[in-house]
């Protein structure tokens, strides 16, 4: 049970949005109307690597861009916790213009 400061996880995912949010823009091209919530859990290993992420809970009705979300999140290297691993859960939303 480490700790991660929560603004250095944020800063990260902002990081990241470009790449999350290509998951949303391919799943707006199966559905211009794609609206929902995609939450992520995933585990923050001692050396910062995200060792496992799933969906846990989705209103997406793209499964494959919720499981792109997915892949995005796990794919984002963290700083090492201090005292141990860091399990979190990430909330994103997506709205369609």
């Amino acid at each position: 049970s480490g700790h991660l400061p929560p603004e250095q996880i944020l800063a990260l995912v902002r990081e990241h949005y470009g790449t999350i949010q290509r998951c949303y823009e391919a799943g707006l091209g199966r559905n211009p109307l794609l609206t929902g919530r995609v939450e992520t859990k995933f585990v923050i290993g001692t050396d910062g690597r995200v060792l496992g992420a799933r969906i846990e809970r989705n209103t997406l009705p793209d499964c494959r861009a919720a499981q792109c979300v997915r892949d995005e999140m796990r794919a984002i290297q963290f700083p090492a916790p201090e005292g141990g691993i860091v399990t979190v859960v990430y909330p994103i939303v997506f709205q369609s213009r």
